[in-house]
């Protein structure tokens, strides 16, 4: 009788184990992993020495409740069309798609097509819209497409935790003060980054900033923004902070590609 006590116990366990899930408040307060590692010498309440694939699990499960939660929206077939259209043009192997959490939308009760805007001297075509037509309304949406891979919402936070994982072999650490940057980094630091970085980048696009203040992990192309008008839209289409392109697309009309840029 103990025995087939022990053996029903032992299976009752296993089977608790195997179909674990991310509990439902590490969800709900994404991310409750305030720091990753993959080294650690005392294993987590998981059992594991790194918190880096339970990390992108509640991430994909907040992300999930996101979408789920979302209503329809107007602007939204404007962001899926061209991200959509664009994403498959490079090539990336990573598990997830990463999307911005919030586009924002700036409505124009006018006009705004190229030739209807005096573009001011030192300015550019946007900022010279900007500067001479009010809007008539502000909105934020986070946008929504079909996709075969999952879709994870890059929040501050999870940038954050992230951002703060790559950087640490660059960083020093002192009890009372701030992080700071080492003065002197060495190769085996430049090393350490490269190895973090790749391990992120087998989850979501990993890419350093052109001027190597900051990261970017959001799949191409980042889209921020959609300026909208009467007679069309712009949008700009960017790979990180390494080139991108402007378009204004008229309504039912092909886009036109008004500005390319590269850095």
């Amino acid at each position: 009788m103990k025995r087939f006590i022990y053996i029903f116990l032992t299976g009752l366990i296993w089977g608790l184990e195997a179909s674990a899930q991310v509990p439902v408040e590490h969800v709900v307060l994404f991310p409750s992993w305030h720091h990753l590692y993959y080294d650690s010498k005392t294993a987590n309440i998981y059992g594991e020495h790194s918190n880096i694939d339970i990390f992108f699990t509640e991430w994909e499960e907040w992300s999930a409740l996101i979408s789920k939660g979302l209503g329809s929206n107007e602007y939204n077939d404007i962001f899926k069309r061209h991200f959509c259209e664009n994403n498959t043009k490079k090539k990336n192997d990573s598990k997830y798609i990463s999307l911005p959490l919030s586009i924002e939308v700036v409505k124009y009760n006018c006009n705004i097509n190229p030739d209807s805007i005096k573009v001011q001297d030192h300015y550019s075509l946007i900022q010279s819209l900007i500067n001479s037509k009010r809007p008539e309304s502000i909105s934020i949406f986070t946008p929504k497409i079909e996709s075969d891979k999952k879709v994870l919402y890059l929040s501050k936070e999870a940038q954050d935790v992230l951002t703060a994982f790559l950087d640490e072999p660059t960083m020093v650490f002192s009890p009372g003060a701030p992080p700071a940057t080492k003065q002197e980094i060495t190769e085996e630091d430049w090393a350490e980054v490269r190895k973090r970085r790749d391990m992120i980048g087998k989850y979501i696009p990993t890419i350093v900033a052109h001027w190597g203040d900051g990261w970017y992990f959001t799949s191409y192309p980042l889209i921020n923004r959609i300026i909208v008008g009467n007679d069309g839209y712009y949008i700009d289409l960017s790979d990180a902070n390494y080139n991108g392109e402007l378009l204004f697309v008229p309504w039912d009309l092909e886009p036109i590609v008004l500005e390319e840029w590269i850095q």
